[in-house]
């Protein structure tokens, strides 16, 4: 069987992966500031279509920072946060109070400063804190129901899920910390007893 010379075989492989490149005119923006407007605005619209308002509203931001329309980022915005109030109410009535403090995180975080936008939100920035706070609470109260019956995975679970959207909780901080040394301490306690 004869041999293809070297440049032939290269030609072969590479045929495949050249068919499948698309010709741009020139004058396409496939880089630069327009090609990431436009990728910015389609990753804003997915995000909203598929309710991942949280990743929706960090992409708002960015857009707003850099000086997009006001207009356009009013009305998305807008959306992203009644989408995520909705998720939020509904999590929160289903017990899911991490799934809820993360979405109330997610709106206080990209809240609007100084904005005539802030008096377009029907919730006040305060209602949300409250809101942040009670799934807080709730998340506590779990915790410290599950150490009170020596559930210590249980008090971890459930204080590690409020640490996730309000990592500043010091008494969940603490009591974590806490009950983390002693289940390893038990651990250790019980690998020593074994025989």
């Amino acid at each position: 069987m004869k041999r293809l010379p070297r440049f032939c075989l290269r030609a072969a492989l590479l045929l495949p992966v050249l068919s499948s490149c698309t010709y741009a005119p020139p004058g396409t923006a496939l880089f630069g500031p327009k090609a990431a407007a436009v990728s910015e605005r389609q990753g804003i619209d997915r995000n909203l279509r598929k309710g991942a308002y949280p990743e929706a509203l960090a992409l708002i931001d960015g857009e707003r920072r850099r000086g997009a329309s006001k207009s356009l980022v009013a009305k998305d915005y807008l959306a992203a946060v009644a989408g995520s109030l909705k998720s939020a109410a509904a999590a929160q009535a289903e017990d899911d109070y991490r799934g809820a403090g993360l979405l109330y995180r997610a709106i206080l975080d990209y809240y609007p400063a100084n904005l005539p936008l802030d008096q377009e939100l029907k919730t006040s920035r305060h209602s949300i804190e409250l809101n942040l706070r009670f799934c807080s609470d709730r998340l506590m109260e779990q915790g410290l129901h599950a150490y009170r019956r020596g559930d210590l995975d249980g008090a971890i679970g459930a204080w590690s899920q409020l640490l996730d959207f309000d990592p500043g909780h010091e008494p969940a901080g603490n009591a974590l910390a806490t009950a983390v040394r002693q289940r390893d301490a038990l651990r250790t306690l019980e690998k020593v007893s074994r025989p």
